[in-house]
C-alpha cells in the first residue's frame, strides 16, 4: 500500500524524535490519546498494556507507537483506530524507527490488546510475536557470583560440547546444574570439581532435593523469584525428579566422554560409584509424580460442554485474552470436550483436519477399523514424535438455542 508524502514526513518526524527525550504530556493534547496511553497505569484488573515494572523509556516508546498509529489513521482519537491501521503500522514500524525489530512490535501487541480490551477491535489482527532472541546461556552464567567458577566452567562446557541433545532439554538440565552449584557453594564450598563428588555427597543432595522448596537457590532475576519468596511451596514430585535426572545425565555423560574446560582437555571422569544409582529418585517420589487422572462429575462435565458451546467475545474480554481470534478458542474448546484429545494433539491439528466422509483405511487407537456413522465426523491428528497418526471420531454437536437449557 502506498504512503502519501505527508505521511512520510510524519514518519520522519517520529523517527527523528526517537533518540531525544520527549516532553511531558501537555494538557492540550487530545483526551483520547492521554486516556489511551495511561490505561496501563490505572490500578485494578484492567492493567493490560505495560508490565508492572514499566520504565519511563517503555512508556515513551509506547506513546510513540500510539502516535504513529493515529498519524497513519489520520485521526487523533483512539476510537477511530481500525484493524487496517494496526496492520499498516505493523508493516511500517521496522522501516521508519531505529532498532524497531522487537521492542516496537511488542508495543504494537500492547496497542492491539488495549484496542480489544476497550472494545474498539473485535479480535486481534496480528499474533503475539516471539520474544527477543534468547541470549546464549553461558553468557548469562559466566558472571554468576553464587556459583563456584570451576563448577560453572564444567556446566558451560557440558552445554556447549554435549552432542545429540535437544537444545531446550540441554538448557533446562544446565539450569538445574546451576542450582546444584549454588547449593554446593553454600553447603560444601571446598567441593567444586565433578571428580570431588562422592556417593555420600550424592545421597546428601538427594535428601536435600526431596525436602527443597520452590525458589531455593533461584536467581533473584527470575520473574517468579518474589512470588516463591513470599509464598514458599514444597518442590513438586516432578520437580524433584527433574533435578535428580539432571544430575544423573550430567555425571553419566562425563563418564562416557571428555570435555575441554577452560582451554584444557579433561578426560573421561573415573568414578567409583554409579550416578544412576546414587541420584536415583526415591520410589515414593516417582509414584507421586505419575499421572493421577480423576473422574469428572457428570454435572461438571455438562457445564464444561455448555461453556464451550456458548463461548463468546465477552468471556474473552472478561479474562483479558486477546492473543487469537474468537473462532480459534471456540474450535479448540469444542474439540476438547468432544474429541477427548490431549493438549499436544489439539495443538498439532492443521486446517482441513476434519473430514465427514468415511474410507475403509480409517483405524482407531487400537488399530480397529472405524465404522461409519452419520452423527460422527473424523479428525486427522498429525504424526507425533512416535510417528503415529490416527483417525479419531468426534461427535458432531447439534446445538439448538431454543431447545437448550443452561445446566444448573
Amino acid at each position: 500500500m502506498g504512503v502519501s508524502p505527508v505521511l512520510k514526513g510524519d514518519e520522519a518526524t517520529i523517527g527523528a524524535r526517537e533518540e531525544r527525550e520527549t516532553r511531558e504530556d501537555s494538557p492540550t493534547r487530545p483526551s483520547s490519546l492521554r486516556h489511551f496511553t495511561y490505561v496501563a497505569e490505572l490500578p485494578g484488573p484492567n492493567t493490560c498494556l505495560l508490565p508492572a515494572n514499566n520504565a519511563v523509556l517503555e512508556k515513551k516508546r509506547f506513546r510513540r507507537v500510539c502516535a504513529l498509529a493515529m498519524l497513519v489513521n489520520r485521526s487523533p482519537y483512539a476510537e477511530a483506530l481500525s484493524a487496517q491501521a494496526v496492520l499498516m503500522v505493523n508493516e511500517l514500524l521496522p522501516h521508519i524507527l531505529p532498532r524497531a525489530r522487537v521492542d516496537r512490535r511488542q508495543d504494537i501487541v500492547r496497542l492491539q490488546t488495549s484496542l480489544c480490551h476497550l472494545g474498539i477491535l473485535d479480535e486481534p489482527v496480528i499474533f503475539v510475536p516471539k520474544g527477543k532472541q534468547a541470549v546464549h546461556p553461558p553468557t548469562l552464567w559466566q558472571n554468576d557470583p553464587t556459583v563456584d567458577p570451576t563448577w560453572l566452567a564444567w556446566v558451560c562446557a557440558f552445554y556447549e560440547q554435549t552432542p545429540h541433545q535437544i537444545e531446550k532439554t540441554l538448557r533446562e538440565t544446565c539450569c538445574y546444574l546451576i542450582i546444584t552449584g549454588r547449593w554446593l557453594k553454600e553447603t560444601h564450598p571446598e567441593i567444586a570439581h565433578p571428580s570431588q563428588w562422592s556417593e555420600a555427597l550424592a545421597a546428601e543432595y538427594v535428601t536435600y532435593t526431596c525436602q527443597a522448596l520452590r525458589g531455593d537457590y533461584m536467581s533473584p532475576s527470575h520473574h517468579r523469584y518474589a512470588q516463591f519468596q513470599e509464598t514458599p511451596q514444597k518442590l513438586s514430585p516432578a520437580g524433584m525428579n527433574h533435578r535428580l535426572q539432571a544430575m544423573r545425565v550430567f555425571f553419566s555423560t562425563l563418564q562416557r566422554r571428555g570435555y575441554t574446560v577452560d582451554g584444557s582437555y579433561a578426560p573421561k571422569l573415573a568414578l567409583t560409584w554409579l550416578p544412576n544409582e546414587a541420584f536415583k529418585t526415591p520410589d515414593d517420589i516417582r509414584a507421586a509424580s505419575q499421572p493421577n487422572p480423576r473422574d469428572i462429575a457428570e454435572d461438571t462435565w455438562f457445564k464444561l460442554i455448555w461453556a464451550a458451546c456458548t463461548l463468546s467475545k465477552e468471556h474473552l474480554v472478561e479474562a483479558l485474552i486477546f492473543n487469537y481470534p474468537l473462532a480459534f478458542y471456540r474450535a479448540a474448546s469444542l474439540l476438547w470436550v468432544t474429541a477427548a484429545r490431549r493438549m499436544d494433539e489439539i495443538r498439532r491439528l492443521s486446517v482441513g483436519c476434519v473430514r465427514r466422509e468415511w474410507v475403509p483405511e480409517m483405524r482407531d487407537e487400537q488399530g480397529q477399523q472405524v465404522e461409519p456413522a452419520e452423527e460422527l465426523c473424523y479428525l486427522r491428528v498429525p504424526t507425533n514424535k512416535l510417528r503415529v497418526m490416527r483417525d479419531f471420531r468426534s461427535l458432531l454437536l447439534k446445538i439448538s438455542v431454543e431447545s437448550s437449557r443452561k445446566p444448573s
